[in-house]
């Protein structure tokens, strides 16, 4: 057996001799796990387009001393990688990435300047240099020192493609995002012992609450920050939907000098 090129960093993954899998430990989709694999051993390295990822992916073939990094579709997780001397480094979290493998934290100028002016860095960029950042719909491929990335799901290109078959009424777009939405959290949700949903009181979280409710068989948590200060509060708004859906709401009101004192502990 060949050893694995990095440490097993997910709960939810699987082994054999020929091959390594993990999949982001948020998600205990076991089903996915299996997908993947299947599809590995059927199509290599074509498997990414058999299944299009919802999940962040490690599979290392063993056999090849061949390892993909694959984003989700969407961009939900990171995967921060960094090459030298033939060797890949990798992790979620920028910060732990440097600080484990002692990387060089020299600053991206370029990088910076973007960041001032939209309050964002593009993938690949990061705020430190020689550190990238896989963009959502990408895979990296890392075998004998070479290093890979190719794009296995595109929003325009996905558009252009299907142009031809988009739902046009509102009728049947109503009906059709339904459906997506309700299986979707649907999977979610029957696979967990409990629910935690931060509910600020506006439409995206008031609906994903709203169907979790609805597909949970049990009350879900939900949870939301307030402030004294009424003109930046929302937690009046998110208790009342609270209240309406049934939920078991946590709320915490803080002021100024609890957010001084809580910004003073996130780990620079």
């Amino acid at each position: 057996m060949k050893n694995i090129p990095f440490k097993k960093t997910m709960d939810i993954f699987y082994e054999d001799d020929e091959i390594f899998i993990e999949i982001d430990n948020k998600y205990n989709d076991k089903k996915f796990l299996q997908l993947i694999k299947e599809s590995y051993e059927k199509y290599e390295k074509d498997f990414i387009k058999k299944i299009y990822p919802i999940y962040e992916i490690h599979l290392f073939d063993k056999k090849n001393e061949k390892l993909f990094l694959v984003s989700d579709m969407v961009g939900l997780d990171s995967i921060y990688y960094y090459l030298k001397d033939n060797s890949l480094f990798f992790d979620n979290n920028i910060m732990q990435l440097v600080n484990t493998y002692n990387i060089n934290k020299e600053i991206n100028l370029s990088a910076l300047s973007i960041y001032f002016r939209y309050h964002y860095i593009n993938s690949p960029e990061t705020i430190f240099k020689n550190i990238y950042k896989l963009k959502h719909g990408e895979y990296l491929v890392f075998q004998k020192g070479k290093l890979e990335i190719n794009t296995y799901w595109d929003i325009v290109r996905e558009y252009n493609k299907n142009s031809k078959n988009l739902i046009k009424t509102y009728k049947d777009c109503k009906k059709e995002l339904d459906n997506r939405l309700n299986n979707y959290i649907k999977n979610i949700v029957e696979t967990k012992n409990d629910i935690g949903i931060y509910l600020s009181g506006g439409i995206d979280s008031s609906l994903v609450s709203a169907l979790s409710m609805k597909h949970f068989n049990k009350p879900i948590n939900t949870f939301s920050i307030g402030f004294y200060e009424q003109q930046y509060n929302e937690a009046e708004k998110s208790k009342k939907i609270a209240e309406y859906l049934g939920t078991n709401h946590h709320e915490l009101y803080i002021d100024k000098t609890k957010a001084i004192e809580t910004i003073k502990k996130i780990p620079l």
